[in-house]
């Protein structure tokens, strides 16, 4: 498959890495995660609980990329964690 546009080549290390570190902070394993993540009624479940925590701006990141952005710069924990699981560059 060709890479087009916004779509990167991501590998199974890094999204297997990735499960694993929001799983941690979800309290659950990279397993548990990846179900819930392929459920379209439980992810809706763990949207739900990650708005009321995050003020509503959860599911307004995952439609957005700016309030995505916006998100990440509001917590630096989080878009540190975002920069090392890219190798540290800055998209």
């Amino acid at each position: 498959m060709a890479n087009t546009g916004n779509q990167r080549n991501i590998s199974p290390e890094l999204i297997n890495t990735m499960l694993k570190m929001a799983g941690q902070k979800l309290g659950m394993t990279p397993e548990q995660l990846k179900a819930t993540i392929s459920d379209p009624k439980k992810t809706e479940e763990l949207l739900s609980s990650l708005d009321k925590n995050s003020g509503g701006k959860a599911k307004e990141a995952m439609n957005s990329s700016s309030a995505l952005e916006e998100l990440l710069n509001s917590n630096p924990k989080a878009k540190k964690m975002l920069e090392d699981l890219m190798g540290g560059k800055k998209q």
